[in-house]
């Protein structure tokens, strides 16, 4: 890797190399997705996730059979872990955020309704008119009237009582299992009798399914789910997302997603279960926060699918090695064939750019503008549209160049990985003496900074930097980062970030700053990707997707090294 280069040519080598996550399925609708995952493994405090909503401050809430659990992405933290007023200690079986920012929970065998609102928590039971037993749904209808469900029945809450909706106002005694809510934020209501759709304040009137779920994509999601022929209780897990998709849950056959077809295509519908990734093929709810991710709570876990914002890059030759970007706005991938010149706009062809055979193990770009290419047997540099062999000895002491870096004077550093660290100056090949011997096995990457200071990262986590007069400086180890130095790159703020094999850390030139996912629940196993864009957010590569995160978290961090690192993942 080189010089500070343009973060948008970047993000794309970012897509290129390190497609986030894993999909579920190889259909499109669900290749669209990054599917997350969390069972009691990972702290989930109960298997069964009955409900999800998320609040005004952007937290998700759920409902298990251990209570309310509140989860920011990282930590699970239940509710008497959180606050001292009390809720009940039943399985939380219902939620919603209301429109007034409180939040409604709903409880299962015992029953009863809490209304939580700046910390305050509300009860409500037979005393406030809800009847005892199941609570199956909390929501908010159009008139800003919030309703339970339950094995009593429909009860509306008036802002002190709730009142049971009687037969008179259309609705037959009994239980109420499921509610919708349709575009225009009317209640249907799935009872034991049927279906029942809103038509006053509260009043109800049976009626057919509604209007959405007869639509070509709808239908072709409950036929390939087989339960397009329901019987009461009707039983909804639908969901139709911002974007239009499609999204049925089912009670054993797993999750089912569609998407509209292209022109006069077919409905695409594809099933998520068990064997891709899916905790239980028993889905309990369905939910899409703010952001557009949706969430899935089944008998076993809770999922994330997040909408993926990357499009990755077919590439011919075999596997990319690597990635560069020349000033000039070109991006350049070394593959096992050669190199390729990517498109500047999606849908344009690949260019193939002649003149380098063989598996391509490193790429620099320097500030000329010129792009230097390492293969197994040769060192070339491409400008003006044709490679020039740099002169190298007869026999050169290369056995796998892994980084090449240039440096303020124009001259080019080697890095192979047996044999240590190269300066090739105006026509001759040195081998760079005051790196130690010892250390000449491990080297792996290298990068060029502001000042002119060469820097080199080794295979077993050291890092070494060579001044402007050659003079060599070894850290060893860097705080908190194991693994191997996989990536270094400097801000514009004229801070080196390092990137590790379980981590990533902040070099202000005085002390290391390190964040993992043990300590800081950075979800990485391996850090290969560091750019920064124009807004100054750093954006991280990663074999778990690609993050974005703001470089002030490392200054909490330095204050408190158990800080947890705030991120957004793609």
């Amino acid at each position: 890797m080189g010089e500070r280069r343009s973060p948008q040519v970047l993000l794309l080598a970012i897509g290129l190399l390190l497609l986030p996550g894993t999909p579920a399925a190889g259909s499109p609708s669900v290749i669209e997705y990054t599917l997350t995952s969390w069972t009691q493994y990972e702290g989930l405090p109960a298997a069964r996730v009955w409900a999800i909503t998320q609040d005004r401050d952007g937290y998700i809430w759920i409902g298990t059979d251990a209570g309310l659990v509140r989860f920011d992405g990282v930590d699970f933290l239940r509710w008497r872990d959180l606050h001292d007023e009390e809720l009940p200690r039943h399985e939380v079986t219902a939620l919603h955020s209301a429109r007034d920012g409180s939040l409604w929970v709903g409880f299962g065998i015992h029953g009863g309704v809490a209304r939580i609102s700046a910390n305050d928590v509300a009860l409500y039971g037979e005393a406030e008119g809800i009847a005892s037993g199941f609570v199956t749904f909390i929501t908010e209808d159009r008139f800003g009237t919030i309703w339970a469900g339950g094995l009593d029945g429909l009860h509306g809450f008036d802002g002190e009582r709730w009142t049971r909706v009687e037969p008179r106002n259309g609705l037959p005694e009994g239980p109420t299992v499921e509610v919708y809510l349709d575009p225009d934020r009317n209640l249907w209501v799935s009872h034991a009798a049927g279906l029942y759709s809103q038509v006053g304040r509260d009043t109800f009137r049976s009626e057919p399914a509604p209007a959405e779920f007869d639509s070509v994509l709808a239908r072709a999601v409950l036929d390939a789910s087989a339960i397009t022929e329901r019987s009461p209780p009707y039983r909804f897990g639908f969901l139709r997302d911002r974007r239009g998709g499609v999204w049925v849950g089912t009670a054993g056959r797993g999750l089912w997603i569609g998407r509209d077809g292209f022109g006069s295509e077919p409905p695409d519908v594809s099933n998520v279960s068990v064997q891709d990734g899916l905790s239980s093929d028993v889905v309990q709810v369905l939910f899409e926060d703010r952001e557009g991710h949706v969430w899935v709570g089944t008998q076993s876990g809770l999922h994330q699918f997040s909408p993926r914002r990357v499009t990755s890059v077919s590439v011919p030759g075999g596997l990319v090695r690597a990635v560069e970007a020349t000033p000039d706005g070109r991006v350049w991938a070394g593959t096992y064939d050669g190199v390729v010149q990517l498109p500047e706009a999606a849908g344009e062809p690949l260019a193939r750019v002649e003149g380098v055979v063989g598996p391509v193990t490193a790429l620099h770009g320097d500030r000329e503008g010129r792009l230097w290419v390492a293969t197994l047997d040769s060192i070339s540099r491409y400008a003006d549209g044709r490679f020039t062999a740099v002169n190298l000895p007869e026999n050169p002491p290369f056995s796998w160049v892994s980084a090449l870096t240039t440096d303020s004077r124009g001259d080019l550093w080697i890095c192979d990985m047996q044999n240590g660290v190269f300066r090739w100056s105006r026509g001759r090949l040195d081998r760079y003496e005051a790196l130690p011997e010892e250390h000449r096995g491990t080297v792996y990457t290298a990068y060029t900074d502001a000042a002119g200071r060469v820097w080199i990262g080794f295979t077993d986590g050291k890092l070494g930097v060579i001044a402007r007069d050659h003079k060599f400086r070894l850290y060893d180890p860097i705080p908190g980062l194991g693994g191997a130095v996989n990536v270094l790159y400097e801000n514009s703020a004229g801070v080196l970030w390092v990137g590790g094999g379980d981590g990533l850390s902040r070099f202000d030139g005085e002390r290391f700053t390190t964040a993992t996912q043990r300590a800081n629940g950075l979800p990485v196993d391996s850090v290969s990707t560091v750019v920064e864009d124009g807004d100054g957010s750093l954006w991280v590569g990663t074999r778990s997707g690609i993050l974005s995160l703001q470089p002030v978290e490392f200054d909490k961090l330095g204050a408190n090294p158990v800080h947890k690192v705030e991120f957004r993942r793609f």
